[in-house]
């Protein structure tokens, strides 16, 4: 059997017009609560980036510019399904107060380090740690 497809986002904030990421947007798992990016299944007609933009709103609450060209690509396995998970980086441009998951889900806005640490699934500190590099 092949894998699930999912999208999502990497959120950053940046402060006065620097281009270096100041800040991660991080959101609850609803299964189990870890710390994790805004991410879910394609939607029907969308591609990979629009899907990803729409589960940032749902999941995190929160709109932004993604950048298509600077993805990241990883696999992981849950429940006994395996996954290929696409990460867009976003710079997020809009946090809104209330959001479609809010009460399903804790956000947090963290420094890139802070992140790193409270990311529990490794594929996604890889994720964090690779674009961070090249950010």
């Amino acid at each position: 059997m092949g894998s699930i497809k999912q999208f999502g986002v990497i959120p950053y904030t940046v402060n006065n017009g620097r281009k270096k990421p100041q800040k991660i947007i991080l959101i609850t798992s609803r299964s189990n609560g870890c710390w994790i990016f805004p991410k879910g299944n394609p939607l029907k007609k969308k591609r990979g980036y629009q899907s990803a933009e729409l589960e940032a709103f749902e999941e995190a609450g929160i709109e932004g510019k993604i950048i298509r060209h600077k993805l990241f690509t990883t696999t992981y396995t849950h429940k006994n399904n395996k996954y290929s998970l696409t990460l867009y980086p976003m710079e997020v441009k809009k946090i809104y107060k209330s959001w479609p998951e809010k009460k399903e889900r804790r956000r947090k806005l963290v420094s890139l380090n802070k992140a790193h640490s409270l990311l529990e699934h490794k594929t996604l500190q890889k994720c964090l740690a690779s674009w961070c590099k090249k950010a």
